[in-house]
């Protein structure tokens, strides 16, 4: 039935199917409805071919779930490999090391390190759809300079928790910052609360309303200017973030494998 808002509509007084595709080459089977409230159901005959896109011109697979195997299959390949690798925009100069990113609203952001002295700088830059980044844009600088130190992003905040300070001694500090809508931050903060213990090496992350840090060169190992694989840590802590983004007090949880610092530590699916 054509309506003044729409080219094609079906409308239905009952329960029956507004749209239904039936193969009958064998027994009967709806492959495609479409039922009245609008949930869509779709049915196929092959497990290994549960869902096919194909190229039109070629018949090239572009797109398959194969529910047998457990597989998905894009553009005829299931395997999980990187594509080459390719240079984008180059950081400002001087050149650094010893800083820590993260990625957080599109944007990609380096923050502290050391450009020849400590830094306290961040910038960040808008990563594009073809997965360049565009320009480089200095935003507020954090408080003080975090060489080695943990990042974490999460819910709208960033972290700098622990690393090497100006005067080249691990620290136990924490502070965060409100990242805005157009990727700057504008303010940050010092919080009362610490790490267990100083140290440098630390890795970070944010899951399901916390912070976690594990591992690193603590102080206790002799003050590490940087991190030492001798003396690293097994431990995992991790504090509840507020709801201002402040965290809660660090609190000691299971421990890791074997020692590490100097690594990253990545949340993602639970």
């Amino acid at each position: 039935t054509a309506t003044p808002s729409a080219v094609f509509h079906v409308s239905s007084a009952g329960t029956d199917p507004l749209f239904r595709v039936t193969d009958s080459t064998g027994p009967s089977t709806d492959v495609l409805t479409v039922a009245d409230g609008g949930a869509a159901t779709f049915q196929a005959a092959s497990n290994e071919n549960a869902l096919l896109v194909q190229n039109a011109t070629t018949g090239a697979q572009l797109f398959n779930i194969d529910s047998t195997n457990t597989v998905i299959t894009i553009n005829g390949s299931n395997v999980a490999t990187l594509q080459t690798w390719s240079t984008t925009t180059a950081l400002d100069a001087p050149g650094r090391y010893a800083h820590g990113g993260f990625m957080l609203g599109g944007n990609l952001y380096v923050v502290s390190g050391d450009t020849g002295t400590s830094s306290s700088d961040i910038s960040f830059a808008k990563v594009n759809a073809n997965g360049t980044i565009g320009s480089w844009t200095a935003t507020t600088s954090a408080p003080e300079p975090a060489r080695y130190g943990a990042m974490i992003a999460g819910n709208g905040h960033v972290y700098m928790i622990g690393g090497q300070d100006g005067s080249s001694t691990p620290s136990d500090d924490i502070n965060y910052g409100r990242v805005n809508s157009d990727g700057t931050i504008t303010t940050w903060f010092t919080t009362e609360t610490k790490l267990l213990d100083e140290m440098v090496g630390g890795s970070g992350a944010y899951a399901n309303g916390y912070l976690y840090v594990a591992g690193g060169t603590p102080a206790l190992a002799g003050s590490p200017s940087v991190p030492d694989a001798a003396s690293a840590a097994t431990t995992v802590q991790y504090a509840k973030v507020n709801a201002d983004g402040s965290p809660g007090s660090f609190v000691a949880t299971g421990s890791l494998p074997a020692a590490r610092t100097g690594g990253s530590l990545v949340a993602a699916n639970g």
